[in-house]
């Protein structure tokens, strides 16, 4: 009587294929983690997967390992979930801070060519975030009023005060909180005291060439003709959520 052993030795082989995924998974990963340890960003962006790096630049990944103490800090992992499917693979477990805190993670891997790489990351259920940068958002910080001729006299009481009949153009510096690049968007809308209309609203994009570029402040101006008293009121500001600045010249 003869036995066949080859659906045996086709499910042994299979699951010494399987665990060779696994290992391979997790080998990855802890190489991936050991760079990040030894502060050589450069060699641990090297195990994330191609998908991955399309949207995820060398800067950028830098700066996501420097915003996250769980990365930052690593000193040690334990991994006791490992798990594939076809061309993907999953590696869960935790992580150790240099503080001694820890962390759950789950990585997650694609099979790039015979290369297992990182396409995802979750740490404590969630993707880690970059910190947002304070001078990433347009914020208009003051203004400073002018006229031409020059003639602008600051009262005790703050008010801006200039005679008008010697004042043909009135203006303001806008200052920012940090140097105006392509894409800006600046509003300004000037208002005459006692009339709840503007008498002039103004949206402004930086584009590519404007001279602006670079700068921390922008110039607006207007020319007036007006006989006797009026107060002129400019409010600037980026987006109708940020900072608003208003400030008033009173013509006498």
């Amino acid at each position: 009587m003869n036995i066949r052993f080859s659906g045996v030795a086709t499910i042994v082989a299979t699951l010494i294929f399987l665990g060779a995924g696994c290992t391979a998974a997790k080998d990855t990963v802890n190489q991936h983690l050991s760079a990040v340890h030894s502060g050589n960003l450069e060699q641990a962006y090297t195990f994330v997967a191609k998908g991955a790096q399309s949207t995820l630049s060398l800067a950028t990944f830098k700066k996501l390992v420097e915003d996250n103490p769980t990365l930052k800090n690593y000193s040690g992992s334990s991994f006791n979930s490992i798990s594939t499917e076809n061309d993907t693979a999953t590696v869960k477990g935790s992580l150790k801070g240099t503080d001694g805190s820890s962390a759950t993670a789950e990585y997650r891997l694609i099979e790039e060519g015979s290369v297992w790489k990182i396409s995802d990351i979750l740490i404590n259920g969630q993707e880690p975030k970059i910190a947002p940068d304070p001078n990433a958002v347009l914020i208009v910080t003051g203004l400073n009023p002018f006229t031409k001729p020059e003639g602008l006299l600051v009262q005790e009481n703050g008010d801006v005060v200039a005679p008008s009949s010697k004042i043909e153009t009135i203006g303001w510096t806008i200052f920012f909180n940090r140097p105006l690049k392509i894409g800006d968007t600046m509003n300004f809308e000037v208002s005459k005291a006692g009339v709840t209309e503007n008498i002039d609203t103004q949206r402004v994009v930086i584009e590519k060439d404007d001279e602006s570029i670079g700068d921390s402040s922008f110039d607006i101006s207007y020319n007036i003709t007006k006989k006797g008293a009026a107060a002129f009121t400019m409010t600037a500001y980026t987006t109708p959520d940020e900072q608003q600045v208003q400030t008033t010249i009173q013509l006498k």
